[in-house]
């Protein structure tokens, strides 16, 4: 299944700003490609009034844990 985020703004930590409404684009569940343009569009969800931030993880759960 192939999912496009339309997002607000993203912080992925390989620059020093954020992005301002990029898509992502998420086949099979793994994130593939960040654009300024969506790709084709099976499911599409629109969190344009959120930031978001891939791959941030709920650490002190784990460390609970441990």
């Amino acid at each position: 299944m192939n999912d496009i985020l339309k997002c607000g703004w993203l912080i992925d930590g390989t620059e020093d700003k954020a992005k301002r409404n990029p898509f992502i684009y998420i086949p099979n569940g793994r994130i593939k490609e960040i654009s300024d343009w969506a790709l084709s569009i099976n499911n599409f969800y629109d969190y344009s009034d959120c930031t978001t931030i891939p791959a941030l993880v709920d650490c002190h759960t784990y460390l609970y844990l441990i």
